[in-house]
This record gives C-alpha cells, sequence and structure tokens, in this order.
C-alpha cells in the first residue's frame, strides 16, 4: 500500500505531469499537462526566442515574423482539426470573456491594450533602418572552364602532377614517395606564409591579423567543411582565380581573395595545396582508389609522426616560419609583418610582468604563446596545442638566447657553444613580480591628474589625444633598428597584452597597464617609470602611475566601436551643410566604424598598414549630400614638410596622404545585392565605379590639396571623369594624429555615370586611405568593403500620432465588443 501511494505521489509530480490549473465552468482541476492554449502559445514563444537568439541575425527581422504567422496558422489549423481539442483550446479564452471573477481583469486589459497598441504604432511608424541581409553560396559550382597563366584551362582535366609522382611510386618506393611529398609541403609552406598567413592565419584558422575586417571571413581551413569536404581541382579554381573568378552566386565583389594566378606558377599553387591538407591533418576528395589508399596512408603517417610533438621538432613545426629556425625572427613571413616576430637572440621580451630589467617570468612567456597577441601575426596557440606542448617550448625560447640572459650565473664555459648559447638545462627561472599595491581607484579625479601627468610624460611620443603622433619631432627605432611608432591608446585593439581577460577584465587590464607603465616595454623606446636600479629615484611616482594608468584607460572610449557590416545612416538637416569637420552639427549623424583592410587582392600589395580603421558620418538636406571622414594617421604626410621629412622611415618613400569615397555606376535597383557591385578595385569593365580621389598635396615642389573625380573600369589605374561637377567640393584637414576629411556634393547626378543620392535607397560606397609616410601610393593603401548609405524621410509627428491613434481606438472598440457585451444584464 505504501509503495503504490509513493509510486502515485511520483507520477503526480513527476516533469512529465506537472500539475496545471485549467479554469472551467468556475472549477479548477489538475490536468496531467498543459492545456492547448497554453501549449500553443510556449510553442510560439520558444520560437519567437529561437529566432531572435540563432537566426536574427541572417534573416530580416519582416521574414521572422512571416514564419511566425505561419506557424500561429498552423497551430490553428491542428487545433481546429478535432472538435474536442478546439473547445479546449477555447476553453480559457472563453474563461477571460464570460467569468464574472475577472470582471477587474477585463477592464484592465480594455486600458493597457489599446495604450500598449497605441504606442506600439507610433514607434513603428519610424522605424530604424537595417542593411538588408544577403546571401552567398560559400562553394559555388565551378565553371568548365576558366582563364590563368594565358590560356584556358578545363576544369575536368585538372590534376595535381605531384600528387601523381609521388601516388605512383609509393607502392615501389614509400620513402621516395615521402621524401617527395616533403619537398613539396615545404615548398608550400613558405608560399603560404609569404602570401596567406596574413588573412588565413598561422593556424590556417581564417583569423589572420589583416583579414579580421573582410565580410565573408577568410576561410576556416580547420573546419571540416571546408577543404576537407573539397577536391584539389577546386580549390586550383578558387585559389587561381581568387575573388575576381567566382561566379554571381558567390558575390565576387565581397570576396578579397587575389587572383593568384598573376603572381604564382601552376607548380605553386599545387604546393599550396599539398600543404594546406597536411597541416590541418586531412586529406581531399580523390576518386581514384588507389590514390585516395596513398593519400589516407600518407596522412596517417604524418599523424603518427606529429601525434605528441614536444620541444624543438614542435618549435620548428608551428614557429619557424615566422621567428626563424634559429629564433632570429628572420623566418620567410618577417618581413611582411609589422610588428616583427620577436627575435629571441637578445633575450629581450616586451611584455613581461618581473620588475626592472629582470627576464620575464615563465608565466609571462607561456601567456603569450598561448593566448597570442591580437593585432599582430602571433596567434592564440592553445586552441591547437596542449598545455604540456606549450611548456615544452619555454626551454626551446631560451636556448635561442646567444647574451647569457637564461643561463646560471655559475655556468662553466664549456656550457656555452660557439655562438654563446647556454647548452645546459639548468635554465634560469625567475618568480619576483612586479607589485601592483597602492592601487589608486579610476575615478574621474584620477583621470584628471592622470592628463596632468600624461602631458609632462607621455605626449611626446603618444600625442596630445593619445593616437601615437610623435610631438618630439624624433623619430623612433626598436633595439634591432627597425623603425617603430608610439602605440595609438585609443584603440584598445592594439593594446595586445595589456588587454585584461578573467572575471574582471576593467581591473585587470589597469594592472597591466600599471606593469607596462613601471617596467615600460623591453627593446623599444618605451621607458620604465618606476626605478630600475637600487638607490635610483622614481621618474613618476606610484601615485602618479596609477593616475596616468587611469587617464590612458578612459582614451579607450574615445571612438566609435568597429562595425564590419554595418549601415550609414544620414541625418537630415534644414541649413546648408557645413564643410568643416568642427562644425557641431556633425554630431547630429550617427557615426560608423569601419576596419581598414590593406590592398592584398591585385596589384601591389600592402602588407604593413597602419591605418587600421575610420568612421563616417553622413549629413543631408533638399539638395544637398555631406559625407565626414575621421581616421588616425600618426603624420601629416606632405613631401616637403619639414616635420614628415624628419620622422619619415628612411627605407620609405615620403608620399602625400589621400583619401577615397567609391559608388558604383550600376543602377540603384543592384543596390540590394552585393552580387553585382563592381569590385573593390576600381571596378571592372562590366561593372564600373565612379571614385571621388582626394590628395593631400605637397610643398616641395608646391602642390595643393586637390579632389579628382574618376571612373574606375578595372584594371590598376581609373580615368579622370569626363566634364566638371561643380557642385563636388571637399576639404582635409589633419590635427592632433586625426585626419578629417569633408566631402559635398548635390544630391542630382549633373555627369554621365555620376551617382544620385535618392532618399529611402540603399547606396553603396566604400572608403580608402593612402598613409604617404608608409610608402603607400596607388594599389598599396587600406580599403574598407563595401557598404551602403540610407538617407531617411521623416515621418510627421502628426501623421504618427493620428495613425496610432485610429490603433489604440480600434483596439479599444474590439475590447469593449467583447468584454463589455456579454456582461450586460
Amino acid at each position: 500500500m505504501v509503495i503504490r501511494l509513493a509510486r502515485s505521489r511520483l507520477r503526480t509530480t513527476s516533469l512529465v505531469a506537472l500539475p496545471s490549473r485549467c479554469i472551467e465552468g468556475g472549477e479548477p482541476r489538475v490536468l496531467r499537462k498543459l492545456p492547448p492554449f497554453w501549449q500553443a502559445l510556449m510553442l510560439l514563444a520558444g520560437c519567437a526566442l529561437a529566432l531572435e537568439l540563432a537566426v536574427y541575425p541572417l534573416m530580416p527581422r519582416s521574414l521572422m515574423i512571416q514564419y511566425l504567422v505561419i506557424l500561429a496558422v498552423g497551430m490553428l489549423l491542428y487545433y481546429s482539426a478535432d472538435e474536442a481539442r478546439w473547445q479546449a483550446f477555447l476553453s480559457p479564452l472563453r474563461t477571460l470573456l464570460h467569468s464574472p471573477r475577472l470582471l477587474g481583469l477585463r477592464r484592465l486589459l480594455l486600458v493597457v491594450v489599446p495604450l500598449a497598441g497605441g504606442v506600439a504604432s507610433f514607434l513603428l511608424l519610424d522605424p530604424v533602418p537595417q542593411a538588408p541581409t544577403e546571401l552567398r553560396q560559400a562553394h559555388p559550382a565551378p565553371p568548365a572552364s576558366f582563364s590563368a597563366w594565358g590560356r584556358r584551362i578545363e576544369f575536368e582535366a585538372l590534376d595535381n602532377p605531384i600528387r601523381a609522382r609521388f601516388s605512383d611510386l609509393w607502392p615501389t618506393d614509400p620513402e621516395g614517395a615521402m621524401e617527395i611529398y616533403s619537398e613539396a609541403v615545404a615548398a608550400g609552406r613558405e608560399i603560404y606564409f609569404s602570401n596567406c598567413v596574413f588573412c588565413h592565419g598561422a593556424l590556417l584558422d581564417g583569423r589572420g591579423h589583416l583579414g579580421l575586417g573582410l565580410n565573408p571571413p577568410p576561410a576556416n581551413f580547420r573546419d571540416l567543411g571546408t577543404i576537407a569536404q573539397l577536391e584539389e581541382s577546386y580549390l586550383f579554381w578558387r585559389i587561381a582565380t581568387g575573388g575576381p573568378g567566382l561566379p554571381r552566386e558567390g558575390a565576387p565583389a565581397r570576396s578579397q581573395m587575389p587572383a593568384w594566378h598573376e603572381s604564382l606558377e601552376e607548380p605553386q599553387l599545387w604546393q599550396t595545396i599539398l600543404y594546406l591538407y597536411d597541416a590541418v591533418g586531412q586529406e581531399p576528395r580523390i576518386w581514384d582508389p588507389a590514390r585516395s589508399a596513398v593519400a589516407s596512408a600518407i596522412r596517417q603517417r604524418v599523424e603518427t609522426e606529429r601525434r605528441g610533438l614536444t620541444g624543438e621538432p614542435l618549435y620548428q613545426l608551428y614557429c619557424a616560419a615566422c621567428h626563424g629556425e634559429e629564433g632570429l625572427g628572420d623566418g620567410v613571413a618577417a618581413d611582411y609583418l609589422y610588428p616583427r616576430p620577436r627575435d629571441f637572440g637578445l633575450g629581450l621580451y616586451k611584455y613581461k610582468s618581473s620588475p626592472g630589467a629582470l627576464p620575464p617570468r615563465d608565466e609571462d612567456l607561456l601567456e603569450v604563446i598561448a593566448e597570442g597577441l591580437p593585432g599582430t601575426g602571433m596567434p592564440a596557440w592553445r586552441s591547437l596545442l596542449s598545455e604540456q606542448q606549450i611548456a615544452s617550448l619555454v626551454p626551446v625560447l631560451k636556448g635561442f638566447d646567444f647574451v647569457g640572459t637564461w643561463a646560471p650565473a655559475d655556468a662553466p664555459d664549456e656550457a656555452f657553444d660557439e655562438q654563446g648559447r647556454y647548452r645546459g638545462d639548468r635554465w634560469l627561472s625567475i618568480t619576483e613580480r612586479e607589485p601592483v599595491e597602492g592601487r589608486v581607484p579610476y575615478s574621474e579625479a584620477s583621470v584628471a591628474s592622470g592628463r596632468a601627468v600624461y602631458e609632462s610624460a607621455c605626449i611626446e611620443c603618444h600625442g596630445e589625444q593619445g593616437r601615437g603622433n610623435i610631438t618630439s619631432d624624433k623619430p623612433l627605432e626598436d633595439d634591432w633598428g627597425y623603425r617603430v611608432w608610439p602605440r595609438d591608446l585609443t584603440q584598445p585593439g592594439s593594446w595586445r597584452a595589456s588587454e585584461g581577460t578573467g572575471s574582471n577584465p576593467r581591473d585587470n587590464t589597469l594592472e597591466r597597464l600599471y606593469q607596462r607603465v613601471s617596467i615600460g616595454i623591453s627593446g623599444t623606446p618605451m621607458p620604465a617609470h618606476r626605478e630600475v636600479e637600487e638607490g635610483n629615484r622614481d621618474p613618476l611616482s606610484l601615485e602618479d602611475r596609477w593616475h596616468v594608468v587611469n587617464y590612458v584607460y578612459s582614451l579607450r572610449h574615445a571612438d566609435a566601436r568597429l562595425e564590419p557590416d554595418g549601415l550609414l545612416v544620414g541625418a537630415r538637416v534644414e541649413e546648408s551643410l557645413p564643410l568643416s569637420g568642427d562644425d557641431p552639427r556633425w554630431q547630429q549623424a550617427r557615426p560608423l566604424a569601419l576596419p581598414l583592410i590593406p590592398n592584398l587582392m591585385q596589384g601591389e600589395r600592402l602588407y604593413t598598414p597602419l591605418n587600421r580603421s575610420l568612421v563616417v558620418r553622413a549629413l543631408f538636406n533638399e539638395a544637398e549630400v555631406a559625407f565626414l571622414v575621421e581616421w588616425h594617421d600618426r603624420t601629416e604626410s606632405r613631401p616637403g614638410s619639414e616635420v614628415a621629412e624628419r620622422l619619415q622611415d628612411a627605407s620609405l618613400t615620403l608620399y602625400a596622404d589621400a583619401v577615397a569615397l567609391q559608388f558604383p555606376q550600376n543602377s540603384p535597383a543592384s543596390a540590394l545585392s552585393r552580387v553585382d557591385l563592381p569590385l573593390l578595385q576600381h571596378g571592372d569593365p562590366g561593372r564600373r565605379s565612379r571614385i571621388w580621389y582626394w590628395n593631400a598635396g605637397q610643398l616641395d615642389p608646391p602642390m595643393p590639396s586637390r579632389l579628382t573625380p574618376l571612373n574606375g573600369r578595372g584594371g590598376q589605374k581609373p580615368k579622370p571623369a569626363a566634364g566638371e561637377d561643380p557642385t563636388l567640393s571637399a576639404q582635409g584637414r589633419w590635427e592632433a594624429g586625426r585626419w578629417q576629411w569633408v566631402v559635398r556634393r548635390s544630391r542630382e547626378s549633373l555627369q554621365p555615370g555620376a551617382v544620385s543620392f535618392e532618399s529611402e535607397r540603399y547606396l553603396p560606397f566604400a572608403l580608402a586611405t593612402w598613409d604617404g609616410s608608409n610608402g603607400e601610393i596607388g594599389s598599396r593603401h587600406s580599403l574598407t568593403g563595401w557598404h551602403r548609405l540610407w538617407l531617411p524621410e521623416p515621418v510627421s509627428a502628426a501623421y504618427r500620432l493620428v495613425a496610432s491613434g485610429a490603433v489604440a481606438l480600434g483596439l479599444l472598440l474590439l475590447g469593449w465588443i467583447l468584454f463589455a457585451r456579454p456582461n450586460r444584464p
């Protein structure tokens, strides 16, 4: 009896049969499941939540509403198909409409629902513009043939000749086949790290330091849905023709993949493809059973050899391409990276937590390897390597030092080789940590005090506003003689190891900044601001160091946050439009911050950009439209300027700074899809672009700043547009490490092929900048992807009030019919 009673109570309180109350005829009763009405309501709410959290960024909200309406109609059809189920579904509604006990609730709903409907209607009649959602095919079907290396190539005839060689040799001479394979992979590795690593990353995960602003992002080769599902011939076609060779469904205007047949030879592409599969431990789809078996055998052999790899072999596999085989920072990718890879020979490390001139703690080395350095070519290796593997690299790095940094003080001479490298195993291990006690809490008063300290100790290098513009007119070099620039403190993305982590990232960031200020950055002109040798006086007191840290932290929110796929919404003003960037009317326009990506697509490529983002705003009135473009640039580059010439890197030619704004010349209807947009590099013959190019000019020989309208027709050099547009004007000004460029024009087109700025219509645009001090000219520049401009027409307040009032009145009448009439005597 007791057991039966316990089982009965367990069934009653189980999750499947939780008690619910259903009002039926005024009497409550316990149900084993929710009533149909509440089932439908919960299902609809759950689907709405799922669409909002998981799908909304990929589709317009209007389409989501359509899906929910279809779902609601489907549920009504389901419940109404059975009379008993339909009556059960309607039961809660009948109770609400007729029960005397719910009279107060009905009166409340009669007030709240019309009021909420009116307010919602008022807000919906002034919608927030959103960029249209676009879909693209990740792996579009290849063409039957394509052009490369001056000839037509049949896709079906493509075959990797290197794979054919070692596959045919494998049955009789596996070691000879492995030698051919290894040589090809090594060659492909050099090609990858000289051309591809900047976008696809050292981890081959599509997160290269120059590719983070690309949309769509570079391919993640470690994703099993990419190259593991493809044939080598498909990769060959994609690499050879790049973005320009994609069909329409692949949205060629958005892909920044270069057409590598223009700069690499055919065998180099096959070598690179072999390296990709080798590096990620995958094999291509191969229809020949014999070749497929060889590919599997080689993959298994390589996987076995690399399983659990540690120490020196692990370093040579993953690190040598950037840091060099001897750890001197001279790998194949080194000349294409800024900042350059670390040279371990002098035992100098930028980011450490040990006091003074002491070498870094082992924990510092482990953190940099595991977490990487954002904004540089150094990735976070924790996603690929185990803690044991990462720890095994620390002795390797110490072993590259040839100045005795890590050797014990009593090490005998015979423990060092001819280059001065310690070959023992008693490595020095630092345990001391720079103290962070005496912290001054972050506050407005501390920030104000820090500003005064900053002006006395930091402004010569980091500039008045912290943008890294040198005010001392003295060029800076690191200990290896390479040109370096002070950090732009307003951009947190460049803070690297100073960016905090953990449960309280702000406090952790402040502590790391304090260590940078106190210790300095070894190997660079950034000095220590706490005494290095005992008995010396601190350059900055402990309190002042905390004040300046709080001030520097306050600079990180000075600019808008990056929106790689945002929409530029213009603000309407009634008066004339400004031609100065300081005009307060620009504050009415919402800023759009966009990442800048260096041109790696065609022409002379830019691998070491200094400008990484810009901010654009738009104002318009009935007759004109104006754009304000702002970007940080450490120097005002004008040939002939004494300051610019003194700061110029001797290895680079000084050119004038420049900026350009580009629009497509095709019809506005194509603006809904980027498929029909021209290529970013000056368009292409079938899809031309109109470019407004502004050059800052020069002092020697004298040349004023100038604005030139250009027609982009593909190729490397656009041509000047025919005729003049008297309504087009521009003005640029550099101050405190920032350019402000304003360009203004009539909304109506006055030239053939020029763009018209219509309201309530998406208009694509793209931007480009040239940093003259960085040797940027022609195709060597940074650019944004295609984005869209929207000039909204405001809905009158009177119309919104009348419409929302009508909605509220209609809901009130409907409620009176439903609620009030059934209760009349």
